[in-house]
Protein backbone atom coordinates (compact mmCIF):
# COMPACT_ATOMS: atom_id res chain seq x y z
CA UNK A 1 0.00 0.00 0.00
CA UNK A 2 1.45 3.44 -0.92
CA UNK A 3 2.16 5.64 2.11
CA UNK A 4 -0.31 8.27 0.94
CA UNK A 5 -3.23 5.98 0.16
CA UNK A 6 -6.56 6.39 1.97
CA UNK A 7 -7.58 2.86 2.96
CA UNK A 8 -11.03 1.89 4.12
CA UNK A 9 -11.44 1.00 7.76
CA UNK A 10 -10.46 2.30 11.17
CA UNK A 11 -8.54 5.57 11.43
CA UNK A 12 -6.82 6.50 14.68
CA UNK A 13 -6.63 10.24 15.36
CA UNK A 14 -4.05 9.98 18.11
CA UNK A 15 -3.13 12.32 20.98
CA UNK A 16 0.37 13.70 21.44
CA UNK A 17 2.73 12.90 24.35
CA UNK A 18 4.22 16.02 25.92
CA UNK A 19 7.11 16.33 28.34
CA UNK A 20 6.92 18.70 31.32
CA UNK A 21 8.41 21.52 29.21
CA UNK A 22 5.75 20.95 26.51
CA UNK A 23 8.20 19.50 24.02
CA UNK A 24 7.27 16.30 22.22
CA UNK A 25 8.23 12.92 23.68
CA UNK A 26 9.24 11.25 20.39
CA UNK A 27 9.74 7.76 21.82
CA UNK A 28 6.25 7.73 23.34
CA UNK A 29 4.76 8.86 20.03
CA UNK A 30 6.62 6.12 18.15
CA UNK A 31 5.35 3.51 20.61
CA UNK A 32 1.76 4.65 20.18
CA UNK A 33 1.98 4.63 16.39
CA UNK A 34 3.47 1.13 16.53
CA UNK A 35 0.66 -0.06 18.82
CA UNK A 36 -2.04 1.39 16.60
CA UNK A 37 -0.46 -0.13 13.50
CA UNK A 38 -0.61 -3.57 15.13
CA UNK A 39 -4.05 -3.18 16.72
CA UNK A 40 -6.75 -2.84 14.06
CA UNK A 41 -5.79 0.62 12.69
CA UNK A 42 -5.98 0.86 8.90
CA UNK A 43 -4.88 4.50 9.03
CA UNK A 44 -3.38 6.92 11.54
CA UNK A 45 -3.42 10.70 11.61
CA UNK A 46 -1.90 13.37 13.81
CA UNK A 47 -2.78 16.98 14.61
CA UNK A 48 -6.54 16.51 14.71
CA UNK A 49 -8.73 17.64 17.60
CA UNK A 50 -7.35 15.05 20.00
CA UNK A 51 -3.90 15.78 18.56
CA UNK A 52 -4.22 19.40 19.79
CA UNK A 53 -3.68 21.15 16.46
CA UNK A 54 -5.33 24.20 18.04
CA UNK A 55 -2.65 24.50 20.75
CA UNK A 56 0.62 23.71 18.92
CA UNK A 57 3.12 26.26 17.65
CA UNK A 58 5.09 25.62 14.46
CA UNK A 59 8.04 24.17 16.34
CA UNK A 60 5.83 21.59 18.04
CA UNK A 61 3.92 20.90 14.83
CA UNK A 62 7.16 20.30 12.92
CA UNK A 63 8.46 17.91 15.58
CA UNK A 64 5.22 15.92 15.51
CA UNK A 65 5.12 15.59 11.72
CA UNK A 66 8.79 14.64 11.51
CA UNK A 67 8.49 11.81 14.06
CA UNK A 68 5.15 10.69 12.63
CA UNK A 69 6.37 10.39 9.05
CA UNK A 70 9.58 8.65 10.13
CA UNK A 71 7.68 6.03 12.13
CA UNK A 72 5.01 5.54 9.48
CA UNK A 73 7.69 4.41 7.02
CA UNK A 74 7.98 1.30 9.19
CA UNK A 75 4.29 0.59 8.63
CA UNK A 76 3.70 0.92 4.87
CA UNK A 77 0.43 -1.04 5.14
CA UNK A 78 -1.14 1.79 7.20
CA UNK A 79 -2.50 4.99 5.66
CA UNK A 80 -1.59 8.40 7.04
CA UNK A 81 -3.02 11.88 7.25
CA UNK A 82 -1.85 15.09 8.92
CA UNK A 83 -4.26 17.73 10.21
CA UNK A 84 -3.24 21.27 9.27
CA UNK A 85 -6.01 23.19 10.99
CA UNK A 86 -5.14 26.78 11.92
CA UNK A 87 -6.65 30.17 12.72
CA UNK A 88 -6.12 31.68 9.26
CA UNK A 89 -5.25 30.78 5.69
CA UNK A 90 -1.69 32.05 6.19
CA UNK A 91 -1.15 29.84 9.23
CA UNK A 92 -2.73 26.85 7.48
CA UNK A 93 -0.40 27.27 4.50
CA UNK A 94 2.61 27.35 6.82
CA UNK A 95 1.57 23.99 8.27
CA UNK A 96 0.75 22.60 4.85
CA UNK A 97 4.24 23.44 3.61
CA UNK A 98 5.80 21.74 6.61
CA UNK A 99 3.71 18.60 6.18
CA UNK A 100 4.44 18.53 2.45
CA UNK A 101 8.19 18.86 3.08
CA UNK A 102 8.03 15.54 4.95
CA UNK A 103 6.27 13.82 2.07
CA UNK A 104 2.69 14.00 3.37
CA UNK A 105 -0.02 14.25 0.72
CA UNK A 106 -3.23 13.51 2.69
CA UNK A 107 -4.24 16.62 4.59
CA UNK A 108 -7.16 16.81 7.01
CA UNK A 109 -8.37 20.40 6.99
CA UNK A 110 -11.09 22.04 9.04
CA UNK A 111 -12.27 25.63 8.69
CA UNK A 112 -10.45 28.34 10.63
CA UNK A 113 -12.23 29.15 13.87
CA UNK A 114 -13.04 32.29 15.89
CA UNK A 115 -14.70 34.32 13.10
CA UNK A 116 -17.23 32.10 11.33
CA UNK A 117 -16.63 31.95 7.58
CA UNK A 118 -19.29 32.91 5.06
CA UNK A 119 -20.10 30.63 2.12
CA UNK A 120 -17.82 32.61 -0.20
CA UNK A 121 -15.01 32.57 2.37
CA UNK A 122 -15.25 28.79 2.69
CA UNK A 123 -14.88 28.40 -1.07
CA UNK A 124 -11.99 30.87 -1.10
CA UNK A 125 -10.23 29.07 1.75
CA UNK A 126 -10.21 25.61 0.17
CA UNK A 127 -9.67 26.89 -3.37
CA UNK A 128 -6.63 28.89 -2.21
CA UNK A 129 -5.09 25.79 -0.66
CA UNK A 130 -5.74 23.76 -3.81
CA UNK A 131 -4.33 26.47 -6.09
CA UNK A 132 -1.14 26.94 -4.08
CA UNK A 133 -0.51 23.28 -3.25
CA UNK A 134 -2.21 21.28 -6.00
CA UNK A 135 -0.38 18.03 -5.18
CA UNK A 136 -2.13 17.71 -1.81
CA UNK A 137 -5.27 15.62 -1.26
CA UNK A 138 -7.68 17.37 1.09
CA UNK A 139 -9.97 15.58 3.53
CA UNK A 140 -12.41 18.16 4.88
CA UNK A 141 -13.03 17.94 8.63
CA UNK A 142 -16.59 19.24 8.80
CA UNK A 143 -17.07 20.05 12.48
CA UNK A 144 -19.17 22.59 14.35
CA UNK A 145 -16.17 23.65 16.47
CA UNK A 146 -15.07 25.68 13.43
CA UNK A 147 -18.16 27.85 13.92
CA UNK A 148 -20.50 26.24 11.43
CA UNK A 149 -21.34 23.10 9.50
CA UNK A 150 -20.80 23.33 5.74
CA UNK A 151 -24.16 23.46 3.96
CA UNK A 152 -25.14 21.09 1.14
CA UNK A 153 -25.12 24.01 -1.29
CA UNK A 154 -21.53 24.91 -0.40
CA UNK A 155 -20.49 21.26 -0.43
CA UNK A 156 -21.77 20.94 -3.99
CA UNK A 157 -19.70 23.95 -5.05
CA UNK A 158 -16.63 22.58 -3.30
CA UNK A 159 -16.95 19.23 -5.04
CA UNK A 160 -17.35 20.85 -8.45
CA UNK A 161 -14.74 23.59 -8.05
CA UNK A 162 -12.02 22.00 -5.90
CA UNK A 163 -11.06 18.56 -7.22
CA UNK A 164 -8.23 18.38 -4.64
CA UNK A 165 -10.91 17.66 -2.05
CA UNK A 166 -11.04 13.87 -2.10
CA UNK A 167 -12.82 13.06 1.16
CA UNK A 168 -14.54 14.24 4.29
CA UNK A 169 -14.67 13.44 7.97
CA UNK A 170 -18.35 14.00 8.72
CA UNK A 171 -19.28 14.59 12.36
CA UNK A 172 -23.06 14.50 11.86
CA UNK A 173 -25.60 12.21 10.17
CA UNK A 174 -25.71 13.28 6.52
CA UNK A 175 -27.43 10.78 4.23
CA UNK A 176 -28.56 13.44 1.71
CA UNK A 177 -25.08 14.93 1.58
CA UNK A 178 -23.45 11.55 1.05
CA UNK A 179 -25.86 10.76 -1.79
CA UNK A 180 -25.35 14.17 -3.39
CA UNK A 181 -21.55 14.02 -3.32
CA UNK A 182 -21.34 10.40 -4.45
CA UNK A 183 -23.52 11.29 -7.44
CA UNK A 184 -21.03 13.97 -8.43
CA UNK A 185 -17.89 12.11 -7.34
CA UNK A 186 -18.38 8.32 -6.99
CA UNK A 187 -14.82 7.90 -5.70
CA UNK A 188 -15.26 10.41 -2.85
CA UNK A 189 -14.14 9.11 0.57
CA UNK A 190 -16.50 9.42 3.55
CA UNK A 191 -15.31 8.84 7.11
CA UNK A 192 -17.80 8.76 9.97
CA UNK A 193 -17.10 9.51 13.61
CA UNK A 194 -18.11 7.44 16.56
CA UNK A 195 -21.50 9.02 17.19
CA UNK A 196 -22.56 8.72 13.53
CA UNK A 197 -20.95 5.33 12.89
CA UNK A 198 -24.11 3.22 12.88
CA UNK A 199 -26.37 5.54 10.90
CA UNK A 200 -23.75 6.33 8.27
CA UNK A 201 -22.38 2.79 7.97
CA UNK A 202 -25.56 1.56 6.31
CA UNK A 203 -25.07 4.19 3.58
CA UNK A 204 -21.68 2.94 2.48
CA UNK A 205 -18.96 4.91 4.28
CA UNK A 206 -15.25 4.23 3.81
CA UNK A 207 -14.24 4.23 7.45
CA UNK A 208 -14.53 5.60 10.95
CA UNK A 209 -12.40 7.80 13.17
CA UNK A 210 -12.88 7.01 16.85
CA UNK A 211 -11.11 7.27 20.19
CA UNK A 212 -11.85 3.55 20.61
CA UNK A 213 -9.12 2.80 18.07
CA UNK A 214 -6.40 3.76 20.55
CA UNK A 215 -8.18 2.78 23.75
CA UNK A 216 -10.27 -0.33 23.06
CA UNK A 217 -9.13 -1.50 19.61
CA UNK A 218 -10.78 -4.91 19.92
CA UNK A 219 -14.19 -3.27 20.29
CA UNK A 220 -13.89 -0.90 17.33
CA UNK A 221 -12.41 -3.75 15.29
CA UNK A 222 -15.44 -5.92 15.98
CA UNK A 223 -17.73 -3.06 14.98
CA UNK A 224 -15.96 -2.49 11.67
CA UNK A 225 -16.03 -6.23 10.97
CA UNK A 226 -19.81 -6.11 11.50
CA UNK A 227 -20.06 -3.21 9.04
CA UNK A 228 -18.13 -5.10 6.37
CA UNK A 229 -20.36 -8.15 6.92
CA UNK A 230 -23.50 -5.94 7.01
CA UNK A 231 -24.33 -7.66 10.26
CA UNK A 232 -26.39 -4.84 11.73
CA UNK A 233 -27.68 -6.88 14.69
CA UNK A 234 -24.11 -7.56 15.76
CA UNK A 235 -23.24 -3.89 15.24
CA UNK A 236 -26.15 -2.76 17.42
CA UNK A 237 -24.97 -5.09 20.16
CA UNK A 238 -21.52 -3.52 20.11
CA UNK A 239 -23.00 -0.03 19.82
CA UNK A 240 -24.86 -0.68 23.08
CA UNK A 241 -21.49 -1.28 24.74
CA UNK A 242 -20.17 2.00 23.38
CA UNK A 243 -23.19 3.80 24.85
CA UNK A 244 -22.19 2.44 28.25
CA UNK A 245 -18.73 3.88 27.73
CA UNK A 246 -20.31 7.23 26.91
CA UNK A 247 -22.10 7.16 30.24
CA UNK A 248 -18.66 7.04 31.83
CA UNK A 249 -17.43 9.89 29.64
CA UNK A 250 -20.46 11.97 30.60
CA UNK A 251 -19.77 11.38 34.27
CA UNK A 252 -16.36 13.09 34.09
CA UNK A 253 -17.48 16.19 32.18
CA UNK A 254 -18.39 17.91 35.45
CA UNK A 255 -14.71 17.71 36.40
CA UNK A 256 -13.60 19.73 33.38
CA UNK A 257 -12.96 16.91 30.95
CA UNK A 258 -14.14 17.45 27.40
CA UNK A 259 -13.27 16.71 23.79
CA UNK A 260 -9.87 15.19 23.24
CA UNK A 261 -9.00 15.36 26.94
CA UNK A 262 -11.74 12.82 27.70
CA UNK A 263 -10.34 10.67 24.90
CA UNK A 264 -6.93 10.72 26.60
CA UNK A 265 -8.57 9.75 29.87
CA UNK A 266 -10.28 6.74 28.27
CA UNK A 267 -7.09 5.61 26.54
CA UNK A 268 -5.14 5.85 29.77
CA UNK A 269 -7.83 3.91 31.62
CA UNK A 270 -7.71 1.06 29.09
CA UNK A 271 -3.91 0.88 29.35
CA UNK A 272 -3.39 1.59 25.65
CA UNK A 273 -1.79 4.98 26.32
CA UNK A 274 1.37 5.44 28.38
CA UNK A 275 1.17 7.76 31.44
CA UNK A 276 2.98 10.56 29.55
CA UNK A 277 -0.24 11.06 27.57
CA UNK A 278 -1.90 12.49 30.67
CA UNK A 279 -0.38 15.87 29.83
CA UNK A 280 -2.12 18.38 27.57
CA UNK A 281 -0.90 21.72 26.28
CA UNK A 282 -1.81 24.73 28.41
CA UNK A 283 -4.31 26.09 29.22
CA UNK A 284 -6.29 22.87 28.74
CA UNK A 285 -6.36 20.65 31.78
CA UNK A 286 -4.28 17.50 32.14
CA UNK A 287 -5.69 14.09 33.04
CA UNK A 288 -5.68 13.26 36.75
CA UNK A 289 -4.30 9.75 37.26
CA UNK A 290 -6.76 9.22 40.13
CA UNK A 291 -9.54 9.65 37.57
CA UNK A 292 -7.83 7.10 35.35
CA UNK A 293 -8.14 4.48 38.07
CA UNK A 294 -11.82 5.29 38.61
CA UNK A 295 -12.65 5.12 34.91
CA UNK A 296 -10.83 1.80 34.55
CA UNK A 297 -12.91 0.36 37.39
CA UNK A 298 -16.07 1.72 35.77
CA UNK A 299 -15.21 0.13 32.41
CA UNK A 300 -14.64 -3.25 34.05
CA UNK A 301 -17.83 -2.95 36.09
CA UNK A 302 -19.99 -2.15 33.03
CA UNK A 303 -18.31 -4.26 30.34
CA UNK A 304 -16.27 -6.87 32.20
CA UNK A 305 -12.49 -7.29 32.37
CA UNK A 306 -12.33 -9.11 29.03
CA UNK A 307 -12.84 -5.81 27.16
CA UNK A 308 -9.39 -4.67 28.31
CA UNK A 309 -7.47 -7.09 26.12
CA UNK A 310 -4.59 -4.86 25.09
CA UNK A 311 -1.15 -6.06 26.15
CA UNK A 312 1.91 -4.18 24.94
CA UNK A 313 4.01 -7.30 25.34
CA UNK A 314 2.02 -8.98 22.57
CA UNK A 315 3.07 -6.44 19.93
CA UNK A 316 6.00 -7.51 17.72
Amino acid sequence: MPANSLPDGIWSGIPMPWKNDETLDPDALRRLIHRCAHNRSDGIYVCGTTGEFHAMDLRQFTAVVEVFTQEMRRHPHVGMQVGCGASSLKQALERLRIASSFGVENIQMNLPGWLTLTDDEILYFYQSIADRMPHLKIIVYDVAASGRIISEEVWQKLILQVPSIVGAKITYEAPKLLSLIRTLRPDFRFFAVENTFFAMSQLGINGVTAWLSYSLPQMIGDMWAAVKAKDWARFKRDEALVKLLHEIKSAVRSQGYRGGIIDRLMGLASGFLDPVFARSLAPWRAVDLADVAWVRQAIVARLGPEVLKFNAADIP
